[in-house]
């Protein structure tokens, strides 16, 4: 005896509906999910900028240098964990952008190629700023060419080439508390004692003041005169403003901090 299957599929008609409302709850559905990935990745990728400026900071204070644009990268990733393409890129593949500002040094704008401290600066920088910023829709400009514009990034002013949403991201670092003055005095009208930074070479100190700043934890090493017998006196980290005098103490020739 055949039994009856009393089963009932879906008709056309009720597969079609089910398909409607599965489209319509994903229509609702998607684009509260997208702006949650994209508040996520953006949120990620603040952190991400924030970590490289860190590094940045790190490859400064290590090596005395402070890259430009065109190294930027491979500086970062020579002290970090990261591999050079992580470092240009966002998770988006876009590249990321190195802004320096171009009142860097002076009061007019100057393309800035890289700083490499030797003998120390005679003039404290201008304005010592870098932006690095990312774009997770697309690239961003590959510069900055006027301090107005740099300006307007930093200060997110009215008209500002670059604005920062939930898909831009900028990370400011300022450089400013980074270099320290230094002034060294010689009262010896005869002889001139010297001084080096880290590994450089040793400068006279004549027998006016030498003003100069250098970057943060730079080893000083101050010279006895005459410099030319490179005599150390005494080597100090510079990690704020000091001053020294080359003086005569109960007749012996000596570097003071004063």
């Amino acid at each position: 005896m055949t039994g009856i299957n009393n089963t009932k599929g879906f008709t056309l008609i009720e597969l079609i509906g089910v398909m409607a409302i599965i489209a319509i709850l994903a229509a609702t559905i998607a684009p509260s999910v997208i702006r949650d990935m994209d508040r996520s990745l953006g949120e990620a990728e603040q952190t991400n900028l924030s970590t490289l400026a860190t590094e940045l900071q790190t490859y400064i204070s290590i090596n005395k240098v402070i890259p430009a644009s065109a190294n930027w990268t491979t500086s970062i990733a020579s002290i970090g964990s990261l591999p050079v393409a992580k470092i240009a890129q966002n998770d988006r593949l876009h590249n990321r952008a190195y802004y320096v500002d171009p009142r860097f040094f002076t009061t007019s704008n100057t393309n800035f190629s890289q700083y490499s401290q030797t003998n120390g600066l005679t003039n404290r920088p201008v304005s010592p700023r870098i932006i690095i910023a990312s774009n997770l829709k697309g690239n961003l400009p590959n510069n900055l060419n006027s301090s107005s514009d740099f300006n307007d990034v930093w200060n997110q002013s009215i008209g500002a080439p670059i604005i920062e949403s939930q898909d831009v991201k900028i990370q400011r670092v300022n450089l400013q508390g980074y270099f320290h003055r230094v002034i060294l005095t010689n009262s010896n009208t005869t002889d001139s004692p010297g001084y080096r930074l880290e590994t450089g070479v040793t400068q006279s100190v004549s027998s006016s003041n030498t003003e100069i700043y250098v970057l943060k934890d730079t080893k000083l090493t101050l010279i006895d005169a005459p410099f030319t017998n490179n005599i150390i006196s005494q080597a100090l980290l510079v990690t704020d403003a000091n001053s020294f005098a080359f003086t005569d103490d109960s007749g012996s020739w000596q570097w003071q901090n004063l």
